[in-house]
């Protein structure tokens, strides 16, 4: 029951500061997977009580509070990215089809970030090793980048200084230790 508590508290506390602060409020490392692995149990050990039973009715409309206020957590947390990237919007070029495609990466990484969260309100939570690969991570440009091919064979840029990227967690990785990429924070468990 304490577990449950200091989730609760901890979700309070998340949606409080998210909605009192201009800035995306960074979440504690674990809580996703904690949050994941609640609502799974919760979910399953409901499903096994009886459907007219007091605590079931009751459960069920705990889980649905709680959802809402994470989804509400989460739409201000998307809107926050969103506005970041209007606000910014004179550092984006959009003289090529290069630059439109790249929007277009950064407008799919969010939408895959809802659909994660939407899987973990349902109790399922993406494996990291599964989520490392799949993750793009999004930077501003520091220093001019020329056309690369990776070790997998896969062609990345040219990119000019200022421009905002979506690469794959490994290249971005590379690029940003030799001082190429600024990354823009959008989720701290996406590092």
């Amino acid at each position: 029951m304490n577990k449950q508590r200091d989730l609760y508290k901890e979700i309070i506390e998340l949606w409080r500061k998210e909605i009192e602060t201009s800035e995306v409020v960074e979440i504690p490392e674990g809580f996703l997977k904690n949050l994941s692995e609640y609502m799974l149990h919760e979910r399953r050990s409901n499903s096994l009580r009886e459907r007219q039973n007091i605590a079931t009715i009751l459960k069920e409309k705990e889980l649905e509070i709680v959802s809402m206020i994470l989804k509400d957590l989460f739409e201000i947390r998307e809107e926050k990215i969103r506005y970041y990237f209007l606000m910014k919007k004179e550092k984006i070029s959009l003289e090529s089809s290069d630059d439109y495609f790249l929007l277009d990466k950064i407008h799919e990484t969010i939408q895959e970030l809802s659909r994660s969260i939407e899987n973990i309100l349902h109790g399922s939570f993406v494996k990291e090793e599964k989520l490392l690969k799949r993750i793009r991570r999004i930077g501003i440009v520091k220093k001019e980048i020329p056309k690369y091919v990776d070790g997998d064979g896969r062609a990345y840029g040219p990119f000019k200084v200022g421009d905002i990227v979506s690469l794959p967690q490994r290249e971005f990785a590379i690029l940003m230790s030799q001082g190429y990429l600024e990354e823009i924070k959008i989720y701290k468990w996406l590092k």
